[in-house]
């Protein structure tokens, strides 16, 4: 039985160049950053999938929509 590791990963910020970025990692050994869709989220991932991968990575999420529109509106 696999652990869930997924659901009860603790989502962090940081702030790198003055813009907040939230992620979440979870399991062990070799890091596996994993690259969502535009505007996609953290959250849209198969907390099964991510699960799986857990199993054998280190798994890295990130939410890069605040950083996009942070871009956007910058040019506007």
């Amino acid at each position: 039985m696999m652990n869930a590791l997924a659901l009860a990963a603790q989502t962090n910020i940081e702030l790198i160049n003055d813009t907040k970025i939230a992620y979440r990692q979870f399991g062990t050994a070799e890091p596996l950053l994993l690259v969502n869709r535009f505007r996609g989220v953290m959250d849209t991932w198969n907390p099964l999938f991510l699960d799986a991968l857990a199993a054998d990575y280190q798994v890295i999420l990130f939410d890069y929509s605040l950083l996009l529109l942070k871009n956007l509106l910058s040019v506007v």
